[in-house]
C-alpha cells in the first residue's frame, strides 16, 4: 500500500507536468519575420500609415493601422494624418489557405510508472501529435514598408508570416504585429522565428 501511494503521487506529479507542457505548446504562435532596412534612430519624424493595394480603407484597416501606429509612436515616430509627413508607412495583410500544412508535433508526453519492493520508478516519453486536420490552416501575413516621403527612398521592408486555423485575421494580426516589432528594427537582411504566447 505504501508503494502504491508513492506511485499515485508520482503519477499525479507527472500528469500535472504533462498538462502544463501541453498547454504551453498549444498556446504558442510562431511567426517567421524578415527584415531589410536602412533606418536611423527615430527623431520624431511625422509618419502617415496607408494601406497596400488590396487592403484599401475600411474599419478593418483602420483598426490595424491604429495598432501599428501605437507601436511607431512608442518607438519615437509621430503618427499623423497630416498632408506633409516625413515617412510613409504602407501596410499589407491577408490570409491564404494552405490545405497541405500541418503543424509540427509538439513536446507531448506519455507516462509510465512501475515499482518493485520498496523502489518506485517513473518514465516520460514523447509521442502525441498535436496536429488538427479538422480545419484548413491559413498562412496569415503582415507586410510593412517605410519610404522617405520626400525622396521616395525605401527605408524599411519587413514581413511576418504565421499559420493559424481558419482565416482569422483579426485574431492573428496582434500576434503578427508583436512579432514584427520585437527587437525593432532588428538586423537587416535576417530571417528569424519569433514565438508569441497567444493566450
Amino acid at each position: 500500500m505504501k508503494n502504491l501511494g508513492k506511485r499515485s503521487v508520482l503519477g499525479a506529479g507527472l500528469l500535472g507536468f504533462l498538462l502544463i507542457l501541453s498547454a504551453c505548446a498549444s498556446s504558442a504562435f510562431k511567426a517567421e519575420v524578415n527584415r531589410f532596412h536602412q533606418l536611423s534612430a527615430p527623431e520624431g519624424e511625422a509618419a502617415i500609415i496607408v494601406p497596400a493595394e488590396g487592403n484599401e480603407g475600411g474599419l478593418e484597416f483602420n483598426s490595424y493601422a491604429g495598432m501599428i501606429g501605437a507601436r511607431l509612436d512608442g518607438l519615437g515616430y509621430l503618427v499623423t494624418a497630416g498632408a506633409d509627413p516625413d515617412i510613409v508607412v504602407t501596410v499589407g495583410y491577408g490570409a491564404v489557405p494552405d490545405p497541405n500544412y500541418r503543424p509540427s508535433s509538439g513536446p507531448t508526453l506519455g507516462i509510465g510508472i512501475g515499482g518493485y519492493g520498496s523502489h518506485v520508478g517513473g518514465g516520460i516519453s514523447t509521442s502525441v501529435d498535436l496536429s488538427d486536420s479538422s480545419q484548413v490552416y491559413h498562412r496569415h501575413f503582415l507586410t510593412l514598408l517605410i519610404d522617405d516621403a520626400k525622396t521616395g527612398a525605401r527605408l524599411y521592408e519587413g514581413s511576418a508570416n504565421g499559420y493559424a486555423k481558419g482565416a482569422n485575421m483579426p485574431g492573428v494580426m496582434p500576434l503578427l504585429i508583436e512579432a514584427l516589432f520585437e527587437g525593432w528594427p532588428g538586423a537587416s537582411g535576417t530571417t528569424n522565428t519569433v514565438t508569441i504566447d497567444s493566450e
